[in-house]
């Protein structure tokens, strides 16, 4: 099985929780080929694993154990409704998580409103004061029994710079900070690329996206 998946992650020192807005690919013969709204979550920590083992570890959407789901509307892990097409009409999915100052509960909430669930603070015994990085981005993951680099496409398959209906990208990156206030990353702000002839990245700031980047690539 090969996936792709776009995400966005919290960090704090060698703890990391890992949700994604998923598009996961799998054969045609088995399931067929959706993008859904997956949530992975992936807890480096090693008085939980004994050793950092990255994604080998991750569970998907209501298997992942903590997760309190509040919203009866909304079914995490359906195939979307609508996607994007090539050259033609963008769909686009806000998504944010932030910490409830009051309860150190880690919130999930779609477009402007639309709270999803939340993960208690109970789970996470390094994050109780927010976190210290933020990261956003794709990943290609290779589950064959002898993986070689994957031919796998990222996003529609496009390079980053080829910009508006052909790559996909992220936009309005913001953190909320510790008196709730939204607003762009502070510190250094960085872009990395494991295999940039395959994949790439084209970061960059706009007055209504503000800080963005489009990414994708053909394998």
């Amino acid at each position: 099985m090969q996936r792709a998946t776009s995400s966005f992650s919290h960090k704090c020192g060698l703890w990391l929780v890992l949700v994604l807005t998923s598009l996961k690919l799998t054969p045609l013969n088995l399931v067929g080929r959706y993008t859904r709204i997956n949530m992975v979550m992936t807890i480096l920590d090693t008085l939980f694993t004994g050793q950092m083992t990255g994604i080998d570890t991750g569970c998907y959407n209501f298997d992942c154990p903590g997760f309190v789901p509040i919203n009866q509307h909304f079914a995490v892990g359906a195939a979307a409704q609508s996607v994007s097409t090539l050259d033609g009409r963008q769909e686009q999915f806000p998504a944010t998580i932030w910490m409830d100052p009051h309860s150190g509960h880690w919130w999930l909430k779609f477009s402007t409103n639309l709270a999803i669930g939340y993960w208690p603070s109970t789970l996470f015994t390094h994050l109780q004061n927010g976190a210290t990085e933020v990261q956003w981005g794709e990943e290609i993951a290779n589950k064959k029994d002898q993986p070689q680099h994957t031919t796998t496409k990222m996003g529609r398959g496009n390079f980053a710079q080829e910009g508006w209906r052909k790559a996909s990208y992220f936009r309005n990156l913001e953190i909320i900070d510790e008196g709730e206030i939204t607003r762009p990353p502070f510190g250094t702000v960085y872009t990395y690329m494991s295999h940039e002839s395959c994949y790439n990245i084209k970061p960059g700031i706009h007055n209504v996206w503000g800080l963005c980047f489009y990414y994708c690539g053909p394998g």
